[in-house]
């Protein structure tokens, strides 16, 4: 493996560590482990790597302590770029819920005219069933009056086939409560923190096609 390989450095020195522990435990005398060692060497020389660096590899390992998150935190793994750019962040869960100012919806169709949020967009969304409690969390950068009707009225919707068979003879706007989980200008981060709702809620109304194109957006941040 040379050394301007992708690998990042620390990965590159446990490597090399590894291979001195092999050659270590195969030697049987003092002399035949300088020798051994003064061929690895070389090896490493031919292959790019400095002098500096060849000296750190015979320094002994501290063992890795791995950091324990806290609770009110989630972390998201991003792949490795290169020696420049090492990234790390986070979400503070008491940051993605932001409260917002009920306004009452004019349009004249509207079914939800008593969930206050209708002319809101940009949201992740949740919808409750007020009879067996069953929840779907959602996301739009529409206004939540076009996407809440389009439940509605799409028989392939997962809350439509929800509402045909859970008190069918119930008004819709007495079937569903609508909740603001989060609002995030950016499509993204929107559909990111949808994601992580919905891990941490487990809708049951969600499909299974939702569900795993969440998880894989999730697998590649």
């Amino acid at each position: 493996m040379h050394y301007q390989s992708a690998l990042p450095q620390p990965q590159k020195l446990n490597i090399i560590y590894n291979e001195r522990l092999r050659i270590t435990e195969k030697c049987s005398s003092i002399d035949s482990l300088h020798q051994h060692y003064i061929k690895f060497d070389t090896v490493l020389m031919e292959n790019g790597y400095p002098r500096n660096i060849i000296q750190r590899s015979y320094i002994p390992r501290r063992p890795h302590m791995r950091r324990i998150p806290p609770k009110d935190y989630f972390y998201i793994k991003i792949p490795f770029k290169n020696e420049g750019i090492q990234v790390r962040f986070y979400y503070n869960k008491s940051l993605l819920t932001k409260r917002s100012t009920p306004i009452i919806c004019t349009s004249n169709i509207c079914q939800f005219m008593d969930c206050g949020f209708c002319h809101l967009n940009n949201a992740v969304y949740q919808v409750s069933c007020t009879t067996c409690h069953k929840i779907y969390i959602g996301s739009t950068i529409r206004t939540l009056h076009s996407r809440l009707n389009e439940h509605a009225r799409n028989t392939e919707s997962s809350i439509y086939k929800h509402l045909q068979v859970c008190s069918p003879s119930l008004p819709i706007d007495q079937k569903l409560r609508i909740t603001i989980l989060t609002r995030e200008n950016d499509n993204i981060n929107l559909r990111i923190k949808e994601a992580i709702f919905i891990k941490e809620k487990k809708p049951e109304l969600n499909s299974r096609e939702e569900l795993r194109e969440l998880q894989m957006l999730l697998q590649r941040q």
